[in-house]
């Protein structure tokens, strides 16, 4: 049976736009990009947005070819002129502003990359803020996606851990015969 000329261009556009096999992820940050020359946090994240993408030259293209086909990083602020296409070798991540407690925003973004890029798998949100103003959308409109909270810059860690390390040391420690200290096993 031969297929009318609609119904073969339906058939090449569905090809062409099949996002059955193909995964996203999306990191979110209500205010700010990420500036890998200026703090240790953005060199984190571009770093992590680098590793998921489908070009990273430290996964083999086996092993990425599985993990997501489109890297997205979603933030409130105006969008830097660093972030354009071809302007940085970040040419892999796609930038998109959104503004926070903007649902309809966000659902619009939402349908555009699953829509291009296939479903959204995970989401990273950058602190407890972007959570709050991002996943009651993230949660009603991809209910199946890994939802992760990155702790980088919870400074609360960081001091609670060196408390705990401290406390630890100080009840471990006893006094050696010559007047220097030594860990207790």
């Amino acid at each position: 049976r031969s297929l009318t000329t609609k119904q073969q261009h339906q058939q090449h556009h569905h090809k062409q736009h099949d996002t059955s096999t193909r995964q996203s992820i999306l990191f979110l940050s209500p205010t700010s990009w990420p500036e890998p020359n200026a703090t240790a946090a953005g060199t984190r994240t571009m770093s992590l947005l680098q590793h998921f993408s489908p070009s990273c030259p430290s996964i083999p293209s086996s092993i990425s070819s599985s993990l997501f086909h489109s890297v997205h990083f979603g933030c409130g602020a105006n969008l830097p002129r660093l972030y354009g296409k071809g302007s940085n070798g970040y040419d892999d991540i796609q930038w998109h502003r959104v503004k926070p407690n903007r649902p309809d925003d966000m659902v619009k973004l939402i349908q555009k990359i699953e829509t291009e890029n296939g479903p959204v798998k995970a989401v990273v949100f950058d602190r407890f803020y972007a959570e709050e103003a991002y996943s009651f959308r993230i949660r009603e409109e991809c209910p199946n996606a890994l939802r992760v909270l990155d702790m980088q810059d919870v400074h609360s860690l960081r001091v609670g851990r060196q408390y705990l390390v401290d406390q630890h040391d100080k009840s471990n420690i006893e006094s050696s015969v010559d007047g220097k200290y030594s860990l207790m096993t």
